[in-house]
Formats: C-alpha cells, structure tokens, sequence
C-alpha cells in the first residue's frame, strides 16, 4: 500500500528459502520473475571455461 502509482518494487533471492518467498509473492500480486545466472572465465587447467556463480532469481512489480 505504500507504493506509489507507477513506483517499482524489486526483490531478491538466492536460497531456496527466498526464492519460495518471491513465489508466493509473485503468485498473491503477480508482476516478474526472473531468473539471472552470471559465470566468470576461470582457469581449466591451462585452457579457460567458464565457472558459474549462484543464479539469482528476481521479482518485480510496478504498481498501476
């Protein structure tokens, strides 16, 4: 309630714990959800591949 018209709320989550959090909230209020994974190149011996970090999963809402 404390949005504003058009403001954007954005949250979060990287355990299993908050992911389910943003799902409940994603299902009561609707708006996004995204999943982000990022990986960095890393040594492979002595080649390079890639090394992926701990994917984040977003939600976002913007009040009409």
């Amino acid at each position: 309630s404390a949005l504003r018209p058009l403001g954007r709320l954005v949250a979060n989550a990287v355990t299993l714990e908050s992911e389910a959090a943003l799902i409940a909230l994603h299902a009561e209020h609707g708006g996004d959800l995204v999943r982000i994974s990022v990986a960095r190149a890393a040594p492979v011996g002595r080649l390079t591949g890639w090394k992926p970090a701990m994917p984040v999963m977003q939600w976002s809402l913007i009040k009409r």
